[in-house]
């Protein structure tokens, strides 16, 4: 007979942070788990917590397998010409270190031709810290990745799945889902130097 799964909580909306999504998890060498997800604040948009409200990155650590989870720290908060932080990947290397992936909306809005950056960096010390971000692309109008997916291949390099889109517009009146009006392209940007 199969074991029923353990449910635990980690975070649950509420008026101010109406959503929590978008995590990703890597453990690490002393087999605590650290959690990068996004923060969705309370917005007077009318889709509170959908993509276009502003968020934050923040981290927690379990040091029991997932069981009980730290109180969330802020690692990244959009700056001025910013409105949300978004999309963390984490990625433990062949050479031990870890790699973050991130996003960074400057605005998106609904209906408008939107503006993201995406941006990539490196642990060398189990999440403690990580280096200066290196833009993977900058202010692009088309371009948004993905979450959970980052891959490093037999041969070193690191994969990155993302999505060229042309225009953005509601899926069906009212659903508030976005797609591409035109075209929806598949595709990756790659690095064989680990991410610098």
């Amino acid at each position: 007979m199969p074991i029923p799964p353990e449910i635990h909580y980690v975070a649950r909306a509420s008026r101010e942070h109406p959503r929590h999504g978008g995590a990703d998890m890597v453990e690490l060498a002393d087999g605590s788990i650290f959690m990068l997800k996004m923060l969705i604040h309370e917005s007077d948009l009318d889709q509170g917590a959908g993509d276009d409200a502003p968020s934050d990155l923040v981290t927690l650590r379990s040091t029991d397998s997932g069981r009980t989870w730290s109180d969330s720290t802020v690692f990244l908060q959009p700056g001025p010409d910013e409105t949300a932080a978004y999309t963390p990947g984490l990625l433990r290397l062949q050479d031990g270190r870890i790699l973050l992936r991130y996003e960074m909306y400057h605005k998106f809005v609904v209906n408008e031709p939107f503006s993201i950056s995406s941006y990539a960096c490196l642990s060398s010390d189990e999440c403690t810290t990580f280096s200066e971000p290196v833009a993977i692309w900058s202010r692009s109008s088309n371009l948004c990745g993905s979450m959970n997916d980052l891959r490093q291949l037999s041969t070193g390099r690191i994969v990155i799945p993302t999505c060229h889109m042309e225009g953005t517009a509601l899926q069906e009146e009212g659903e508030g889902y976005l797609a591409p009006t035109n075209t929806s392209v598949a595709g990756t940007f790659y690095s064989d130097d680990n991410g610098r």
